[in-house]
């Protein structure tokens, strides 16, 4: 089975991603019912019934300022649009960045359903490194075993524990069987013990990898899975420029943005909203609109392009 991943190698057939996910061994984290049918196709989503179901008219997304939770729920309920990646990712732009919270597993689930509607060739990983590629090829080809990559997730189990990391190798999984490539794009070599300092180095280091990838392969559509804070729109005073998709734009790539919501664990820590994401899942939460599906503009391409709210009633098994 080919993959384009590695330079020269030959392009595959194309394949849409999934008429059946949902038999793939990602759905294996979740229980039985709404959820896995997330997966199997976009009909299945339960989205928030939108105000406005053309995204492309909605006003900007307000600005955050501290947690102004009336001025969040306001917008939600008056501009939110159907939860379907195929309207913020259109076919001129080839890579989309999802910006997610590690911890949370239900975004892979979220960035599974990017990838099936999007006609994605190519999966890219922050959490797999460049030089493992030899054996990501491997596996992809079956020529590898699955518990060696598991083995190249172990700092993400000792960071945030075993049913993270085997969400992660779902992902790849679900790549694998659907015939999408899988790019590690994360560097060994850090330039600080301070992780906050090494992150424009490792956003400057992705950005040739995603580009090397688009050029040996013509229709290749990226998309690339990275924690929220490798992402963004920021000024040259700001300690994260350029952020990952700078990165990749001041090359002449253009790509989109769409930051995470939804999905949580833990409905309890949502009692005050002090970040983006909390504010969007606890003003779904007031709305009555937490288990569907919805997308929002953000403002002035300040930390993404679009939000994403995935439905916060799934629950992982990882049995």
């Amino acid at each position: 089975m080919a993959h384009p991943e590695s330079p020269g190698s030959a392009k595959p057939e194309k394949s849409k991603f999934l008429s059946r996910i949902a038999s793939s061994k990602l759905a294996n984290v979740i229980r039985a019912g709404g959820a896995a049918a997330m997966i199997a196709g976009a009909s299945s989503i339960a989205h928030a019934q939108p105000q406005n179901t053309n995204i492309e008219q909605t006003r900007t997304f307000p600005q955050f300022e501290g947690g102004n939770l009336k001025k969040t729920i306001e917008f939600i309920e008056k501009h939110r649009a159907p939860g379907d990646w195929s309207r913020v990712w259109d076919k001129k732009t080839r890579i989309l960045f999802v910006a997610e919270n590690h911890d949370v597993i239900e975004d892979r689930l979220a960035t599974a359903d990017a990838m099936r509607s999007s006609g994605t060739t190519h999966l890219a990983m922050e959490f797999l490194y460049q030089d493992d590629q030899p054996k990501i090829d491997a596996y992809l080809e079956n020529k590898e075993s699955r518990s060696t990559i598991r083995g190249l997730l172990k700092e993400v189990a000792l960071w945030s524990g075993a049913e993270v990391a085997e969400s992660y190798m779902n992902l790849i999984d679900a790549a694998k069987e659907n015939r999408i490539a899988v790019i590690g794009i994360d560097i060994r070599k850090r330039t600080s013990t301070d992780s906050d300092k090494d992150v424009v180095p490792r956003n400057k280091a992705w950005a040739p990898v995603l580009e090397r990838v688009l050029s040996k392969n013509p229709d290749g559509r990226i998309v690339v899975l990275v924690g929220a804070m490798h992402t963004g729109y920021v000024d040259q005073s700001h300690y994260h420029y350029p952020t990952a998709n700078q990165a990749v734009e001041e090359k002449g790539v253009p790509s989109i943005v769409v930051r995470l919501a939804g999905g949580q664990k833990d409905l309890a820590a949502l009692d005050t909203a002090t970040t983006r994401r909390a504010s969007v899942d606890l003003a779904a939460r007031r709305l009555g609109i937490e288990n569907t599906s919805f997308l929002i503009r953000t403002t002035k391409k300040e930390d993404s392009d679009f939000v994403y709210h995935a439905p916060q009633s799934r629950t992982v098994d990882t049995r």
